[in-house]
Formats: C-alpha cells, structure tokens, sequence
C-alpha cells in the first residue's frame, strides 16, 4: 500500500511539473513583429495580466528601446512598442528585433499587429512552454508584393536551427533543408516569394549537438503580410499571425 502511494504521489507530481511548463502564464517571453502590409505604419500593442500585483519590462535587447510596466491584480496593461524598432521587412533576413517581456510575478502576454481595419494577434507564450519542433501554418498568398511568413526568435545564444520550407524562401529551393545560428534575441523571418505561395508545413528543428548538447528553445510565429481568406474573391484581407 506505501509503495502504491508513493508511486501515485510522483506521478502526480509529475502531471502537476508538466502543468506548469505547459502553461500561458509566465515570467519571460520572447515575440516579434513580422511583416505587415503597412510597413512601420502599424501598431504593435501588448497586451498584459495576472492575477496578482507585479511589475516588468519590455525591451528590444539588440536595440536601444526599452519600458517598465505595472499590472494591478485582474487588470489589463498596454504597452505600444515603437514600430520602427520591432518591425522586420525583409525575407531570409536576421535582424536584432526580438522583444522580450519579463516580469516579477506570472503574467498572460497577448500581442497585437493592426493598422486601420487589417488586424490579427496572438497569445505569447512564455519561453518555459516553447519547443524546439516546430510545423509552420499559414495560408495561399492571394496578392503580389505580400508574403505567407514566419519568424524564429532565440531565447539563447548559440541556438542552431534547420528549417524545410515548403516553398521557396529568397533564394533557398523548397523542400531542401538549410541551417542558420541565432544568438539570444535574434529574429530570424523567412518569407515565400508572393502570390499562390504557402509555407504551410514548413519544418522549424533546433539542433543540438554534441556529448554537452543543451536544450534550447526558440519561439515561432507565422502567419502572412496579407492575404484573403475564403473562396468568394478577394473583397478584403488581413495580416495573419499566430504563435
């Protein structure tokens, strides 16, 4: 009977330490800002709480940018981050554009990507509930000039990645896997060429190698500049972009 309670006990454990690893709730996130349609012109909000009385900061780590906050318990919080500093324009680029958010206590971040009517956001999840495999979901570009994207962002120096896009990114062939090191705070963003282009199921790994190999993690993000959604045409569209 002890040894049935005991083994209960650390399987309950167990399911309560993997819980807390999985959860939405968190003292340090990494997000980006990718692409949008209208450029630097959009607006990035974060969108802040927790269930208790805590104070953190949002900053670009590889800029100059940087603001405190404070949450009252059951409350929400925004914070404007400066487009100019987090947005990211290019395709098969590295930029120092990672934001990284932490704070005293647990908190929920939810990011926001707008401008005038085109509009998408995401839950953010806290670095202790990232990977390191990862499946792109995005969607069919219905317009030239706008791209199906995402973005890879290191919580680590030193973190290595293998990516198998479905389509093309710049000048890397589809279906032909590349490799590319992000130190902490780097955003890496791959984008397809444009229209009837999808990175829908493009692979995202982090590599470890070696007899001292640790377990990295990098947060992704993809979605799409702008695209329509639907069967009926192309009477308006959005930005997409999901975590």
């Amino acid at each position: 009977m002890k040894h049935y309670l005991i083994i209960l006990l650390l399987v309950l454990v167990g399911l309560t330490t993997y819980g807390q690893v999985s959860s939405n709730k968190g003292t340090e996130f990494w997000v980006g800002f990718m692409d949008h349609i209208d450029g630097t012109s959009a607006s990035l909000d974060l969108y802040i709480t927790s269930d208790s009385n805590t104070t953190g900061t949002v900053s670009i780590p590889g800029g100059t940018w940087s603001t405190t906050f404070t949450v009252t318990a059951n409350q929400m919080t925004l914070v404007s981050v400066p487009s100019a500093d987090a947005h990211v324009d290019c395709g098969d680029c590295t930029r120092d554009k990672g934001i990284k958010v932490t704070s005293q206590k647990p908190v929920v971040v939810y990011s926001h990507i707008y401008n005038n009517f085109r509009s998408d956001a995401t839950l953010v999840l806290p670095v202790a509930s990232t990977g390191q495999n990862y499946f792109v979901m995005s969607y069919s570009q219905k317009t030239n000039g706008q791209h199906s994207q995402f973005m890879v962002i290191s919580a680590q120096d030193n973190t290595k990645v293998r990516i198998t896009p479905t389509d093309d990114v710049g000048s890397r062939p589809a279906n032909t896997s590349y490799e590319i090191v992000l130190d902490e705070g780097e955003a890496y963003q791959g984008q397809a060429p444009g229209l009837n282009d999808d990175l829908t199921g493009t692979k995202i790994e982090v590599i470890d190698t070696g007899s001292n190999a640790s377990c990295k993690k990098v947060s992704v993000f993809c979605g799409s500049s702008f695209t329509s959604l639907g069967c009926t045409g192309f009477a308006s569209g959005d930005n997409l972009y999901q975590q």
